[in-house]
């Protein structure tokens, strides 16, 4: 194997444009593994270090390629898309307690590439298919640190608003499962409107800025603002439900769905013996693990003013039943094709 192309020991954590093209960041992991709520918090933590500060690389996308041709990885058990603060960072770090998973939640790196479109409309799109598939692959390489023999699976968590470009992900990884995470509308509301995300405010991402708002709307006032777009989110998913691979999950759900339905839609097997933790992962916060954990839907939903839930049923109510619909059609076994197409 050409010592040029050999990334062993290595992953890529960021991909960005330089010179009309995508390069990437390799950061060596070692005997770390990444354990915490976000792939970014993993990276910070790591990057403190004086060696990471000292020994880096970075190189042209083609030899991302070219590492997965000599070195094909891990391909991923499954994909969770959601809808922001409904239950997604409790299913990955359930995932996550088992030292048979290595889970990416939300890496900027795939992100990055998702959006290529934006960045270079130019480019093939076998090309940006294949350096999405190069990126997991490079995420699925055993790691001789960490004891590889255990790494079974790869579960990767998407970014809240990559269910728009869910289409992409099909292209690269047809036959993969997915799980579409969603929750009441008000609550996601009203947690967005305690704290918004970043992606929430306009302009940080620059790709959501195409507006289907009326006239009347035209300033975009926070609520309906955010509305519109969580609404987008929940509409991307009714519309990109496939039977084959999707499953359907409402956060009222959580946490015994992930044993019961997320688990095996993804082919892995979560057991105590395998887990032995489980139950103090599912007793703190997800994204606060020195907090426990406590169910606030009832507070939320007590919280939220008319107007909230006025641009929740406006925005993202319809869309919302469509899913609920979908996934008692699942629940029940009963064929859902019919009524995804007519959504």
């Amino acid at each position: 194997m050409d010592t040029v192309s050999d990334f062993r020991g290595w992953i890529p954590i960021r991909v960005y444009p330089h010179a009309n093209d995508f390069w990437v960041d390799w950061l060596r992991l070692g005997a770390t593994p990444l354990t915490d709520p976000f792939f970014q918090q993993s990276i910070q933590d790591l990057m403190r270090h004086p060696f990471h500060q000292g020994f880096r690389r970075q190189t042209p996308i083609s030899q991302l390629l070219e590492w997965s041709q000599n070195s094909p990885g891990l391909p991923p058990s499954g994909f969770v898309f959601h809808t922001s603060r409904c239950g997604s960072t409790l299913i990955s770090q359930i995932f996550a307690a088992s030292e048979s998973n290595v889970v990416y939640s939300e890496p900027p790196a795939l992100d990055a590439l998702l959006r290529s479109l934006q960045r270079f409309p130019s480019w093939a799109p076998a090309t940006r298919i294949e350096s999405l598939q190069a990126l997991l692959s490079a995420w699925g390489q055993p790691m001789a640190d960490i004891g590889s023999a255990l790494r079974k699976h790869v579960i990767v968590k998407q970014d809240g608003w990559s269910s728009l470009n869910a289409p992409l992900v099909k292209a690269a990884w047809p036959n993969t499962p997915w799980v579409f995470l969603y929750r009441d509308p008000v609550e996601i509301l009203v947690s967005q409107m305690r704290q918004r995300a970043a992606f929430l405010i306009p302009g940080v991402v620059d790709w959501l800025s195409h507006e289907v708002m009326t006239p009347e709307d035209a300033e975009f006032e926070p609520v309906a603002y955010c509305a519109q777009k969580l609404g987008a989110m929940l509409e991307a998913m009714v519309r990109y439900f496939d039977p084959a691979t999707t499953l359907l999950v409402n956060y009222s759900e959580l946490p015994a769905s992930v044993m019961t339905r997320v688990a095996p839609h993804f082919g892995v097997q979560i057991d105590s013996a395998q887990v032995a933790d489980l139950d103090a992962v599912l007793a703190r916060n997800a994204k606060n693990p020195g907090q426990a954990f406590s169910s606030d839907s009832a507070n939320k939903q007590r919280e939220a003013d008319a107007h909230t839930r006025a641009m929740a049923t406006r925005w993202m109510q319809p869309h919302y039943e469509q899913l609920e619909a979908l996934r008692q059609q699942q629940i029940h076994g009963s064929p859902a094709t019919q009524l995804a197409q007519t959504a």
